[in-house]
């Protein structure tokens, strides 16, 4: 473990998803606290260890009823735990390019007044909401099961028929725009 993270102001062991890590809490003055948790053991495999970092702010901490004394950091480190991302899920992390699942794991906290992390912000991520995001009315397939046009395959169709079209410039961009709006899958179609 590197040197830098010696001189935090608590640390204990915690399981989460059945993987032992090591808490370390550091005291940021002006921020609140950071809370980074390394894998304590390495697994079998040839996969680096897994570490998870994140920021409580005084304002959140100050919520949640947590004080920066010893008492606090124990419940702080209770209530932590690894929850999965709203927009870009396990299933999405292993199937990507590195095959990580907890990729899409980021510490939160359990206490009230603590906000939820924020979105994953990647380019996998982006790849993974849009290949299943729904768009449009839910529609009845052949099979007799719901179905829902997904959001990649309208951006597919509108940059394929783009192509096609051809304009130059910035005409491009308006031209895609207009084709959005006409082909708005969640705009009902009305046959005269």
């Amino acid at each position: 473990m590197e040197r830098r993270y010696d001189a935090c102001s608590y640390k204990a062991r915690r399981d989460f998803v059945g993987i032992e890590f090591e808490v370390r809490l550091f005291d940021v003055d002006t921020a609140g606290v950071a809370v980074i948790a390394f894998q304590s053991a390495a697994s079998e495999c040839a996969a680096p260890p897994l570490k998870f970092s994140r920021v409580f702010s005084r304002s959140e901490l100050r919520a949640a009823g947590i004080a920066k004394t010893l008492e606090g950091f124990v419940a702080l480190v209770d209530s932590l735990e690894l929850v999965e991302d709203a927009y870009f899920t396990a299933q999405d992390a292993a199937a990507s390019s590195n095959g990580e699942e907890f990729a899409a794991f980021q510490l939160s906290s359990a206490l009230p007044g603590i906000k939820c992390p924020p979105p994953i912000v990647s380019k996998q991520a982006a790849m993974a909401y849009f290949a299943r995001a729904p768009v449009g009315p839910a529609a009845w397939s052949s099979s007799g099961e719901l179905a829902s046009e997904m959001l990649l395959d309208v951006v597919a169709k509108g940059l394929a028929e783009l192509c096609r079209s051809k304009p130059a410039g910035l005409d491009a961009v308006k031209w895609l725009g207009a084709w959005f709006l006409e082909h708005n899958p969640t705009q009902p179609h009305v046959e005269e």
